[in-house]
């Protein structure tokens, strides 16, 4: 079994050849990585081909525009789907890997569709988290205050599975942290990979709901473990921008995926933008950013339930 790695770089030059390092370093296995650059600044892709253009075990891909996690990762998906990988490894540039990961995660494919590795953040805390496949009543729960006192009691209104024992391997319906976990390549072709339609965040929530559909597993597997420092990516944009993003693409989940009614798909839209002015309160573009949230959730409440 041939593994395609995807590990997508947007201003994380010096994250993704740890990552890489990491790769040749640990993995033993048949392996070949896909390096896809976001349109990155200051010449990175220029930079990144420069150094690994001769590299027998790394494919470059530039883009030239930014699209995200799931087009990003898609680009490098394709690409690795066309030279007959038999699966796909996804995994962020800020991800070192701490083991053989592809060699301990490869057995599982045979009767599950993703494996998901033991994560640890960079300060040493758990980093993994096995989630359901999403509904509305989790949004529903985390946005009033009387939901999140219940989240601590119901576990019906949680998304995240109680987890007592890390180091025992899990096989469940759902998934879990996007930052890095394996697919098969035929089950993810079949899905239609990553909806391109999400810039950033949940695309690992409408990954499982886009698997439940084939009742397809996914494996937690502790004997793999990686190391992932948190956000490098992404941190650098604002806390409006943050939040405006996060917000479109959880509606955008609830609307195509969750089969809101019109009066579930009214009250959700007025508890994000109620919550986007609280989490965003202190940022100076706020109600810029408001404004765009809102023009986005009204434009996508009018598109097709095509996928619910």
């Amino acid at each position: 079994m041939k593994t395609g790695i995807i590990i997508l770089n947007y201003n994380t030059f010096e994250e993704t050849n740890r990552c890489i390092d990491s790769v040749r370093d640990k993995v033993k296995a048949d392996y070949h990585i896909y390096l896809v650059d976001g349109h990155s600044e200051n010449e990175e892709g220029q930079r990144l081909k420069k150094l690994y253009e001769d590299s027998a075990d790394v494919t470059i891909i530039l883009s030239d525009k930014n699209l995200g996690y799931s087009g990003g990762n898609n680009l490098g998906v394709f690409r690795a789907a066309e030279d007959g990988m038999d699966a796909m490894l996804i995994m962020n540039s800020d991800v070192v890997l701490e083991n053989d990961i592809v060699s301990c995660m490869t057995p599982h494919l045979s009767e599950n569709a993703v494996v998901l590795p033991h994560i640890v953040n960079g300060d040493g805390t758990n980093g993994q988290t096995l989630m359901k496949n999403f509904r509305v009543r989790y949004a529903l729960a985390s946005k009033t205050r009387l939901g999140r006192r219940l989240l601590q009691h119901i576990p019906a209104l949680n998304i995240a599975m109680s987890v007592k024992d890390w180091d025992q391997p899990v096989r469940f319906m759902g998934m879990g942290s996007g930052c890095c976990f394996m697919i098969d390549a035929a089950v993810f072709s079949r899905i239609g990979c990553f909806d391109d339609k999400v810039f950033l965040y949940f695309e690992e929530n409408i990954l499982g709901l886009k698997l439940e559909k084939l009742n397809a597993w996914t494996f937690y597997e502790p004997a793999a473990r990686v190391i992932h420092n948190h956000g490098a990516a992404t941190e650098k944009a604002s806390r409006a921008k943050k939040y405006l993003r996060f917000y479109r693409s959880e509606y955008y989940l609830l609307k195509e995926y969750c089969g809101m009614n019109l009066l579930t798909d009214i009250v959700m839209r007025k508890l994000i933008l109620k919550e986007f002015s609280a989490k965003a309160a202190e940022d100076p573009e706020r109600e810029r950013y408001r404004k765009r949230l809102a023009e986005s959730l009204y434009n996508i409440s009018k598109t097709d339930n095509s996928n619910s």
